[in-house]
């Protein structure tokens, strides 16, 4: 069989949760997308590139103003985001990701500056209130069997139910299963 070849350029808004829809796929993300994209190549080996942005949006519930991505795919079932940012208020996140759709291999490196852990969704269970900013560096690679991350977290003013604990830090490393050091510092 001949692999026809294939050119196409893409300029869009729409509502991500729509969007989801019309393409039959679930994710844990909502807002308002604005991509512009190039594809090439064929069908077996489809190439392409582009910026993403959303605005106004929530990934597992937890809300920003904007994220911005550029996307690229240079084999059929790997994609790149790099130059990833993520803005809510004051606070930025900042990173890159690879993924291998088929055999759900992945890299990625995150950095997170003063995150007010007040403002964190899912760290405010309903039996204390925690508090105080957050500097965070991981990076990980491996697969969804085989999960592997690295890296620090800072806390400084750190609060718990209101009572000033001072700062902390935490190491991360998982080596196919969860571990963390943690090291507590004075105020």
């Amino acid at each position: 069989a001949v692999a026809r070849a294939f050119r196409a350029s893409l300029s869009r808004n729409a509502d991500l949760e729509e969007l989801q829809r019309l393409l039959r796929i679930t994710a844990p993300i909502r807002g308002t997308v604005e991509a512009s994209v190039r594809a090439s190549g064929t069908l077996d080996d489809p190439r392409g590139e582009g910026t993403v942005s959303i605005q106004n949006g929530a990934v597992y519930d937890e809300p920003f103003d904007r994220l911005t991505a550029r996307v690229a795919t240079a084999a059929r079932d790997v994609v790149t985001a790099s130059q990833i940012r993520v803005e809510r208020g004051a606070v930025r996140l900042a990173g890159d990701a690879t993924v291998n759709r088929r055999t759900e291999e992945y890299q990625f490196a995150v950095t997170v500056s003063d995150l007010p852990l007040s403002e964190v969704r899912f760290l405010q269970p309903d039996r204390f209130s925690l508090s105080g900013l957050a500097q965070i560096t991981l990076r990980g690679e491996g697969s969804r069997d085989r999960l592997q991350v690295e890296g620090k977290i800072e806390v400084r003013s750190l609060a718990l139910d209101g009572r000033e604990a001072g700062a902390t830090a935490l190491d991360v490393e998982t080596r196919d299963e969860f571990h963390v050091d943690p090291v507590a510092r004075p105020a």
